[in-house]
């Protein structure tokens, strides 16, 4: 979401909130993720979200900064995927 200057949103609520879960420390760290609850990765962290329910998950992800800066690996501890 974007807010261009001098504008407010709507009062509003969010409903339907489901569960997840994020994985450190080459998955053997899991922090599960209920209504309502944020997680937050420090910069340079790996960590992997994971939805092992049977509906989808929507992540909500809020990033400081210009821009988003985002590195994939090939697995926990592995390379920068090309």
């Amino acid at each position: 979401m974007t807010a261009e200057p001098h504008t407010r949103s709507d009062v509003h609520h969010h409903d339907d909130q489901g569960h997840g879960a994020v994985l450190f420390n080459n998955g053997k760290e899991r922090v599960n993720i209920n209504p309502g609850d944020f997680a937050l990765n420090p910069a340079g962290v790996e960590h992997q979200e994971l939805n092992d329910g049977e509906e989808q998950v929507v992540w909500l992800v809020v990033r400081s900064g210009s821009a988003p800066k985002v590195v994939n690996l090939d697995g926990c501890n592995g390379n920068e995927k090309k």
